[in-house]
């Protein structure tokens, strides 16, 4: 070993990242997971209701303007304009 030392690892028992058996997140760790799950249920509902009602509106404003062209259209047609 051109003059390095050689220290012994103990071979790992199980992959890298598992964790024992027994393990606990810290109480801490459970109130921040808690708290991150709720603000984010809590974002997607409220945009949910909110692009709901805008859909909603828009679908109102789309019917009003299909009920003004059809109007114009009926004049149009009342009239008895041909090609």
């Amino acid at each position: 070993m051109l003059g390095g030392t050689y220290t012994y690892r103990k071979p790992r028992l199980r992959p890298k990242g598992v964790s024992y058996p027994g393990a606990r997140l810290s109480s801490r760790m459970s109130a921040a997971i808690w708290t991150v799950l709720g603000v984010w249920a809590v974002t997607v509902l409220g945009m949910r209701f909110y692009l709901g009602a805008k859909i909603d509106a828009l679908e109102s404003r789309m019917d009003a303007g299909f009920a003004r062209v059809e109007a114009r259209l009926d004049a149009v047609d009342a009239r008895g304009w041909t090609p």
